[in-house]
């Protein structure tokens, strides 16, 4: 039986493994909307072209909106989906010039508003609609709440916090009290530091365990640098967390450094002497 026979209801729009396999007059591919009438008192490209007109020449396979559509975020670079947050994939030249300027997305994450707005062809409404999309991105990795999480062994919570701490330009001490069963219980800041370190009270770290009764408590905090490994720093207040925790009877699980891509556990790496209670 033939295609036509079996179809019933509206046509759908055929699926292809690449724009430049679809025809152009296939159902559902954007009609290149021509010239702009008002093309001569548009910016001139250095091809003699208004920018805007020297895009709309450009073969649909090749524009970022339509690469979108048909093929899916995966498969647009990180200048194309840019361009596509500023509004137009004629902004894509721009886009490739902010990448190169701020070492790529990695570096991008961590600038303020104001320094993305001082980038050529930038501004504050661009830099604005950069960051609201980085902020979305960051929130929709982030989970809704850890309460409640048990926690068997680092990985556990390691992997939630990337997102959530990992993007951060500045370096903060979370920790996470939990109960005999190990679920946790309260999160709360315990301090806020420089880029490079964070400077902690163990007050400040145990005194809100104390008051909830919770048995155990595991502390959290983030390199802005992208590098795990701990500093002598990191090892100096670990050790002072296990003294304090032995002393109140609130022993530490764990002391884990997170990046947006990867972790560090004191637990893992056998520095902590509580590991046993994972």
């Amino acid at each position: 039986m033939s295609e036509e026979t079996c179809s019933s209801g509206p046509a759908r729009t055929p699926r292809y493994a690449h724009p430049s396999a679809m025809p152009i007059d296939a159902p559902g591919w954007p009609v290149s909307p021509g010239p702009s009438p008002n093309a001569s008192s548009q910016t001139v490209s250095r091809r003699g072209l208004p920018q805007a007109a020297a895009f709309r020449q450009r073969p649909l396979v090749e524009r970022p909106r339509e690469r979108l559509m048909y093929l899916g975020p995966e498969d647009l670079s990180d200048e194309e989906l840019i361009a596509i947050v500023f509004g137009s994939g004629a902004a894509t030249p721009v886009a490739r010039m902010l990448l190169d300027q701020t070492a790529q997305l990695s570096g991008l994450r961590l600038l303020a508003i104001p320094e993305i707005a001082r980038l050529p062809g930038i501004g504050p409404a661009r830099a604005c609609q950069l960051k609201a999309a980085l902020e979305l991105g960051r929130r929709a990795l982030t989970p809704v709440s850890l309460d409640g999480l048990i926690v068997r062994c680092a990985a556990d919570i390691a992997r939630m916090l990337q997102a959530d701490l990992g993007q951060s330009d500045q370096e903060a001490l979370h920790v996470f009290g939990l109960d005999a069963r190990h679920r946790i219980r309260s999160r709360h800041l315990a301090a806020l530091g420089q880029i490079d370190q964070v400077q902690v009270n163990p007050a400040d770290v145990f005194r809100p365990l104390l008051r909830a009764g919770l048995a155990c408590v595991l502390i959290a905090h983030n390199h802005p640098s992208g590098d795990p490994e701990p500093s002598p720093h990191d090892q100096r207040l670990t050790d002072q967390m296990i003294s304090a925790g032995q002393i109140i009877g609130i022993p530490l699980l764990d002391h884990i450094i997170v990046t947006f891509g990867s972790y560090y556990s004191f637990s893992d790496a056998g520095l902590v002497p509580h590991r046993r209670l994972f």
